[in-house]
């Protein structure tokens, strides 16, 4: 390429984004997250364990706990309706009925004090995704019992949130969303 008034070319290395990374071509990533998740959701969340330590593109969010034997929890948690309720209260209706979250709304997501809680309701959450995490959509009512169990979520408190969900949801899909024009 070459710069500005002088047309000489030059290696791409040498180039000002590249002049100080060790290797040119090197983007300086970090650990590829053990924990992917659909910044646009249809139906529900997409949350995926990234076991092939994948690193993926801005259209996917990432997450890396603090506690890596904590991953399992999290994915429980992130898959479950007690989180999609708070990504349909906080996101954007995109038009078509699809969800748009950005980064900030993951980033500003409450998420439970793993440290403060039983090991036994912790190790619960991260057995959950282990036994149905493998599609975590259809067996979201699987994961959702776990879930609310473990966080001390009764089961009339649990039916509401996931009967408001749905309706947040079929909202959405129909165009009535909160945030709709």
């Amino acid at each position: 390429p070459t710069r500005g008034k002088n047309r000489e070319e030059r290696p791409l290395s040498e180039g000002t984004a590249m002049r100080d990374r060790k290797f040119w071509y090197s983007l300086g990533l970090s650990d590829p997250p053990p924990i992917i998740l659909r910044r646009i959701v249809n139906d529900a969340l997409d949350v995926w364990e990234n076991d092939g330590r994948f690193f993926t593109t801005n259209t996917l969010a990432n997450f890396t706990p603090d506690n890596p034997g904590r991953a399992r929890a999290f994915l429980a948690y992130f898959a479950s309706s007690l989180y999609q309720h708070h990504l349909e209260a906080v996101g954007t209706e995109m038009g078509g009925g699809a969800l748009s979250l950005e980064v900030f709304n993951y980033g500003e997501s409450p998420v439970p004090d793993f440290d403060g809680m039983p090991k036994a309701a912790v190790k619960r959450m991260g057995d959950a995704w282990g036994r149905y995490g493998g599609d975590p959509a259809a067996n979201r009512p699987q994961i959702d019992g776990e879930v609310f169990a473990a966080l001390g979520v009764g089961k009339r408190a649990a039916g509401s949130i996931v009967k408001n969900l749905g309706e947040m949801v079929r909202m959405r899909k129909a165009g009535r969303h909160k945030n709709a024009p």
